[in-house]
């Protein structure tokens, strides 16, 4: 028995030191399990292993999955944004994908708009998914220091998409902060229609009332942010769920789209491991800042 003791801590050591044991996603989906144009649901959610204490959308039937478009296999995710609703009782999808807290989580997904996707009215803007923690503080309340914060995406007039960002120093009463992307400096992302886009996030959480917490974001495998200084929380929440939010608004009318409109999402990871996002995509071993945007393709 000691020596079969012995021989498995000298293996693994070996493996280790080739880099041959990874770390684990914390949750993950590539909605493969599922029948065509199935909707899926909260318990949807709950079979691909993730914890789900409510959603918004999922059970009115604006989420079904679509073997029309995928980025990898056959299914994706296919969300609807009804012509003239706005918000997310009416518009889009939202569940808080809730994982044990960390102080660093990374996440990864893709999404791909409708050719034909309207990005609003007279006012244009939505949601799109990013890391959270706490009470998840948005929809333009205060962020007081113990009610969470938000780190999602969002996408502004004619497709540019930025961070919108709720944390405990927002200076953008009474809703979010907006950070501009950038792959190229200077210049500000505009999200194609018709085309898969990946996005990776990292959000590091202050430590006690520190301005320290960082969010750090890649488009297509380029680096488009990092936003260091920010203070979250004062109350030592954690990072604990990808916030799957994304719906039209904005809170009036003017932010509803003008056609029925789509999002397809697929390929969702969360993990505290760099490394479990980018070896998947066929990078191990290499910075996240120099990924190749070669490594990663649209439709």
């Amino acid at each position: 028995m000691i020596r079969l003791y012995f021989r498995f801590l000298f293996t693994l050591t070996i493996l280790l030191a080739n880099g041959a044991v990874y770390a684990q996603p914390i949750d993950q989906t590539d909605f493969e399990g599922f029948s065509d144009e199935s909707v899926f649901n909260q318990a949807s959610w709950t079979a691909e292993g993730f914890s789900v204490p409510w959603v918004d959308g999922f059970d009115q039937n604006r989420a079904r999955i679509d073997n029309a478009f995928s980025h990898s296999g056959t299914s994706s995710l296919r969300i609807f944004f009804p012509q003239g609703q706005y918000g997310p009782s009416n518009s889009g999808a939202q569940a808080p994908l809730q994982v044990t807290g960390a102080s660093q989580l990374y996440i990864s997904y893709w999404f791909r708009f409708s050719d034909n996707f309207s990005f609003g009215n007279s006012s244009e803007g939505g949601k799109l998914p990013g890391l959270a923690g706490g009470g998840n503080c948005s929809g333009c309340a205060v962020c007081t220091g113990s009610n969470g914060f938000t780190a999602r995406l969002m996408w502004r007039s004619g497709g540019r998409l930025v961070l919108y960002l709720y944390h405990l120093d927002k200076v953008n009463p009474p809703c979010g902060d907006d950070v501009n992307l950038q792959v190229v400096s200077g210049v500000n992302y505009i999200a194609p229609k018709g085309q898969w886009i990946n996005v990776i996030e990292r959000v590091k959480v202050n430590t006690g009332s520190n301005h320290d917490g960082e969010v750090e974001i890649w488009i297509n495998g380029q680096h488009a942010l990092l936003k260091a200084g920010i203070q979250f929380v004062n109350n030592g929440q954690l990072v604990d769920n990808m916030y799957f939010s994304t719906f039209h608004g904005g809170s009036t009318a003017a932010w509803a789209p003008t056609v029925d409109s789509y999002i397809w999402f697929d390929d969702i990871m969360i993990t505290a491991n760099a490394s479990d996002i980018f070896s998947t995509l066929g990078i191990n071993g290499q910075s996240p800042k120099n990924l190749g945007s070669h490594l990663f393709s649209g439709e």
